[in-house]
């Protein structure tokens, strides 16, 4: 067995914590909408006292959300994809790791009929 394929393992399973690395990213975009239209909100009707923690909370995520995307890249998950940790910074957050993780589908989908032991989400 070749370092590579130790590293990232049989193409099935490669393919499941590929997917799996997708969800996460995907429910982590979903939630930095969500605080940011709470975020929003509460600056708009003077909220005060729970901006700094939206705040800060849509903060963190928005870290959480570009380590996620990166995360993949250096798991060797999707090394072709070197580009989603850049999108989702470029693009602040969701809109980019929406995009990014909806052409990674793509291509894991056609993996995954290359490799029908791989289940497709």
């Amino acid at each position: 067995m070749g370092e590579q394929q130790q590293r990232v393992g049989l193409p099935a399973q490669r393919l499941r914590r590929a997917w799996l690395w997708l969800r996460v990213v995907r429910w982590l975009a979903l939630a930095d909408v969500v605080l940011l239209v709470l975020l929003l909100t509460a600056s708009y009707t003077d909220t005060d006292a729970v901006i700094p923690v939206l705040g800060m909370t849509h903060g963190i995520n928005f870290v959480v959300l570009i380590l996620a995307a990166a995360a993949g890249v250096v798991a060797r998950l999707w090394t072709w994809a070197w580009w989603f940790p850049l999108l989702v910074l470029v693009t602040l957050g969701p809109p980019g790791a929406l995009l990014g993780e909806w052409l990674i589908a793509r291509r894991l989908r056609r993996d995954a009929a290359a490799h029908p032991t791989a289940r497709a989400a």
